[in-house]
């Protein structure tokens, strides 16, 4: 009966650089079954192929679900 179901997915999001290699994003997103997530993040770029990220994320309604991201990027 799960395979029947269906959901549509959504996000919206802007980034934007705020100086040496350091992006700024924020988004919001989620789908049309569950409350929607709050997200903000930050990007280092620290060479032409390597960059690092930082995000948390939070989603609305109770209880408050919360979510924290590490990672990196290798460009080859």
């Amino acid at each position: 009966e799960s395979a029947r179901r269906s959901s549509t997915l959504w996000n919206a999001a802007v980034e934007g650089a705020v100086g040496r290699g350091v992006d700024l994003m924020a988004e919001v997103y989620g789908d049309d079954r569950d409350e929607p997530w709050l997200g903000a993040g930050l990007r280092w770029t620290l060479g032409d192929a390597f960059s690092v990220n930082a995000s948390y994320a939070v989603q609305s309604g109770a209880p408050r679900v919360k979510l924290w991201t590490l990672g990196f990027k290798l460009a080859f």
